[in-house]
């Protein structure tokens, strides 16, 4: 019964530290309190269309996650959120941390994507179980 009750209980702590992707459709636009840029709000000929978004579930349910575009910050995005950007042509790196944490610690994961006029991409704030912590991860979607 221990054995069962220590099973169960590990399971509990893995899965309940699970995030999952949202459909693009499905996400939610951030509210306009915690858009910290807009200068990439509007299309322009040059552009690419940006679609960043966090995971549903329950891990850091109630800690928003700011996400950047070349280290300049962009949202503060709350589970199931999503922010669509439009920069220019070129190299860009896309990052993500929790703005509150503990004396700045956490990882900033990173991604750089080098973006056409008219490209479309999707990436996906997520955060990877683990039994002591969790880290934060971006990464390209399709969903």
């Amino acid at each position: 019964m221990r054995s069962l009750l220590a099973s169960m209980s590990l399971l509990f702590a893995i899965t309940a530290c699970s995030t999952s992707p949202v459909p693009t459709s499905a996400a939610q636009p951030v509210p306009s309190d915690r858009l910290l840029n807009r200068a990439y709000l509007q299309p322009r000929p040059d552009s690419a269309e940006i679609v960043l978004k966090r995971d549903s579930g329950f891990a850091s349910v109630t800690a928003k996650i700011r996400v950047f575009m070349d280290g300049v910050p962009i949202a503060d995005l709350y589970t199931s959120e999503k922010v669509t950007i439009y920069p220019p042509a070129g190299y860009h790196v896309f990052s993500a941390n929790y703005p509150q944490a503990l004396f700045g610690l956490g990882n900033i994961p990173e991604v750089a994507a080098e973006l056409r006029p008219g490209d479309r991409r999707a990436y996906r704030v997520g955060i990877l179980d683990g039994i002591l912590e969790n880290s934060l991860v971006i990464s390209p979607t399709a969903f």
